[in-house]
C-alpha cells in the first residue's frame, strides 16, 4: 500500500492594513505536528495576487503608489509589475522585480502558475486608466525561463459581459489547467482552459443569490436552507474557494462547510462544526480560509484573538445530500504580527507520494459507495487537539 501523502508546507497570505505578510505552516498530519514561520514582509503594492513556482513567491500586479496628474491631483493607478521573492533567502523582505508588461495593467487580477509560466488573469483598472488592448484579452502570461528577453503573451480574447473576474472570485484546478471564475450576483461561472486558451461560460440558476435575495424571490438555491445565504453571500464575495472534483468550497463564519457542484448544479452543506474547533469567535471583518491539501483533506486557517492563528485538517466526504465532515486535527498558533487576516493559501508537498486511494477515487466515491446502503452515514469528529503556542 502507497504511502500517504502526509507532509506538506502551507504558505499562508495575511493582510494587515496595506501591508502583506507570509507565514509558512509545516503540516505533519501522521505525527499530528503544526509549526509555524514568518516567509515574507511585503509593502509594495496592494491589491495584487501571487503564486508559487519552485522556491520562489511571485507578485503580480496591484495598485501603485498614487502620482501627480495633469490637474495636480494624485491619483492611484495599476500596476503590472512582477516581483520575486526566494523562500531560501536570508533576507526575509528580500523582493527582486523580475519584470513589467507594457501592455495590461491590472488591479485584483488572478495570478496563477502552471509548470513555468506566471498567469496573470483578469482584473480591474480605474476608470481614468486606459491603453490600446482595454477590452480586448482576458490576460497575460509570463514565461520564467525567459527571464532575459522578458517577454509576456497575451491570453485569450476577453469576455465582455463577464464583469467579476478578480482574484476573490477564482479558484485554480492546477491538474486540468483551469480558472473557475464566478458570479452570484449573475449566477454565471466562467471556465477558463489554460492549455486551449479558451473560455466555457455557463449559467447556473442555483448560483444566482440576488435572484434568491430579491423579493419576487420564492425559492432557495438548490441544497441550502433559510439562513444560509445571509451566512454564505458574504464569505463567497470575499475568500477564494477551493475546489475539488468539479465543487468549489467554502467554510462560513457559521462553522459550516459549503459546497457547489457546478456540474450537478446544486449546493452542499455540513453540519454546524460547532464545539469540535475552537471556542473563540472569529472575528466580524476577517473570514476562515481554506487550503486544499488533497482532493478529500482541506486545512482550515481561521483568525481567533489577537496574535492567534487557528490551524484544522478537516477530512470531507460527500453524502447524497450534505457534507461529511471529521475533524482529525485543532492547533492554535502564535504569530508575530497581532493585526492581520489570512487571505488564502498555497500547500506545497514536501513528500512526492500520492494518497493511497484507488485509481479515480474522489470525493464523491463515498456517496457513490452508499447509494446501496440506502443510508447516509452520521457525520463523525474525530479530533487530536494539539496546541503550539
Amino acid at each position: 500500500m502507497a504511502k500517504q501523502l502526509r507532509r506538506q508546507q502551507i504558505y499562508v497570505h495575511c493582510m494587515n492594513g496595506r501591508k502583506h505578510l507570509w507565514y509558512c505552516i509545516n503540516f505533519d498530519s501522521e505525527s499530528s505536528t503544526v509549526e509555524l514561520s514568518q516567509v515574507a514582509p511585503m509593502e509594495l503594492e496592494f491589491r495584487g495576487d501571487w503564486a508559487i513556482v519552485g522556491n520562489h513567491i511571485y507578485w503580480a500586479g496591484g495598485i501603485k503608489n498614487p502620482e501627480p496628474s495633469d490637474m495636480g491631483i494624485r491619483l492611484p493607478y495599476s500596476s503590472m509589475e512582477l516581483y520575486r521573492h526566494d523562500i531560501t533567502s536570508t533576507d526575509p523582505v528580500s523582493w527582486v522585480p523580475v519584470s513589467s508588461s507594457k501592455k495590461l495593467h491590472r488591479h485584483e487580477a488572478c495570478v496563477v502558475s502552471l509548470d513555468k509560466t506566471i498567469y496573470v488573469l483578469g482584473g480591474k483598472k480605474f476608470p481614468y486608466e486606459g491603453d490600446e488592448y482595454e477590452g480586448r484579452y482576458c490576460g497575460e502570461a509570463y514565461d520564467i525561463d525567459s527571464f532575459d528577453t522578458k517577454s509576456w503573451k497575451l491570453m485569450a480574447l476577453n469576455v465582455q459581459d463577464f464583469a467579476t473576474f478578480t482574484s476573490s472570485t477564482t479558484a485554480f484546478v492546477k491538474g486540468e489547467g483551469e480558472v473557475v471564475c464566478y458570479s452570484i450576483l449573475t449566477g454565471h461561472l466562467l471556465i477558463y482552459n489554460i492549455h486551449e486558451d479558451g473560455f466555457k461560460f455557463q449559467v447556473h440558476p442555483h448560483f444566482n443569490f440576488r435572484v434568491s435575495r430579491s423579493p419576487s424571490g420564492n425559492s432557495l438555491p438548490n441544497g441550502l436552507d433559510d439562513g444560509d445565504l445571509d451566512k454564505l453571500i458574504y464569505v463567497v464575495i470575499n475568500v477564494r474557494p477551493v475546489v475539488s472534483n468539479s465543487t468549489l468550497y467554502w467554510f462560513a463564519n457559521n462553522l459550516i462547510l459549503y459546497g457547489y457542484d457546478f456540474s450537478e448544479k446544486r449546493w452542499f452543506k455540513s453540519t454546524s462544526l460547532q464545539g469540535m474547533l475552537w471556542e473563540l469567535p472569529f472575528p466580524d471583518d476577517a473570514f476562515p480560509v481554506l487550503v486544499q491539501l488533497c482532493r478529500t483533506d482541506f486545512v482550515l486557517i481561521a483568525p481567533l484573538s489577537s496574535g492567534k492563528l487557528g490551524v484544522a485538517h478537516l477530512v470531507v466526504f460527500r453524502n447524497t445530500r450534505s457534507l461529511d465532515v471529521s475533524v482529525e486535527l485543532l492547533s492554535t498558533l502564535s504569530v508575530d504580527d497581532p493585526v492581520f487576516v489570512p487571505v488564502d493559501g498555497i500547500a506545497i508537498p514536501v513528500d512526492t507520494e500520492e494518497p493511497a486511494t484507488k485509481k479515480g477515487s474522489t470525493i464523491k466515491d463515498k456517496e457513490n459507495n452508499k447509494k446501496d446502503k440506502g443510508a447516509v452515514a452520521p457525520c463523525i469528529m474525530a479530533k487530536r487537539v494539539r496546541n503550539a503556542t
